[in-house]
């Protein structure tokens, strides 16, 4: 099998490699996926300022200016597990739209 003058596999490691060097260079940009940081010895420090200062939105804790940990508020994580439940059951809903459907009976239930 051969797309153009290459055949199928070479396409499919390159695209692969392609796909790999991406995601390395993601893992390895250190991202900081919060408004608010700080540094592991600030929270050690003074956790209760730390968590007072997040305003109920994740804290990024940084070691060596790198992401180490992300700090969420109780009232953030209940509502993040809540809407990832929420997903669920939607992607579940999706999965079912087209049956297979059993019949039954009001009546005989």
């Amino acid at each position: 099998m051969f797309l153009g003058e290459r055949p199928i596999f070479d396409v499919y490691n390159s695209v692969k490699y392609d796909v790999l060097n991406e995601l390395k260079k993601a893992l390895t940009m250190n991202r900081v996926l919060s408004t608010t940081t700080a540094s592991v010895t600030e929270l050690k420090r003074n956790y209760a300022h730390v968590l007072e200062a997040s305003e109920e939105e994740p804290v990024a804790i940084l070691n060596h200016n790198r992401p180490e940990a992300y700090l969420l508020p109780a009232t953030y994580y209940e509502k993040m597990l809540a809407y990832i439940e929420d997903l669920e059951d939607a992607r579940l809903v999706n999965e079912r739209t087209d049956g297979p459907f059993v019949k039954v009976n009001l009546d005989e239930l």
